[in-house]
């Protein structure tokens, strides 16, 4: 899955954020992870998990592959034109409208049934202490809407990936895709 184009990037403290076209002309977001000092096996198994969960609500960003070598840690997500809803509501993005009322309900509804279905997920140190029902960095920017002005979380459960080093690694480069 070569990338074959990257537009427009967003720093922030777990790192970088770029949306990509891939050879196959898919769009996608490109997280690339800052300061991650798990090893392989540690971060293959929690982005696993959390791309089961996110991969499993309607309300979450799915995520759809990630690579880990020895200097590059990267998760690959669904890309969603709209932006986020900091761009939405700040009128950031040229030739759209202000949100109405209708739609700023439909993402408020979104929003909340993305936390209900986090808190839904097991207890807070479900597999190998992931905290898989803590919402984490729920803020304007990282909510993410889609053309018909329904809302994902995205970046859920992202700070577990730059958490501690764990296991020992044999450093090769590890790459998964998600059908």
């Amino acid at each position: 899955m070569p990338v074959g184009l990257m537009m427009g990037n967003n720093n922030n403290s777990m790192g970088l954020t770029e949306k990509v076209v891939l050879s196959d002309g898919r769009v996608c977001v490109l997280k690339r992870f800052q300061n991650v000092r798990m090893m392989e096996r540690e971060f293959g198994r929690r982005v696993e998990r959390l791309a089961h969960v996110c991969n499993n609500s309607d309300y979450l960003v799915p995520i759809t592959a990630y690579l880990y070598s020895k200097r590059i840690k990267l998760v690959l997500c669904d890309y969603y034109p709209m932006g986020s809803l900091a761009d939405l509501l700040s009128g950031g993005r040229r030739g759209q409208t202000a949100l109405n009322w209708n739609q700023r309900v439909r993402i408020i509804i979104c929003i909340a049934r993305a936390i209900d279905f986090i808190h839904a997920q097991l207890s807070p140190n479900d597999q190998n202490n992931m905290r898989m029902n803590v919402p984490g960095n729920i803020k304007s920017s990282n909510t993410i809407v889609n053309t018909d002005f329904i809302a994902r979380l995205s970046d859920y459960g992202f700070l577990q990936l730059t958490d501690h080093c764990t296991e020992g690694s044999d450093h090769q480069d590890h790459v998964s895709q998600k059908n």
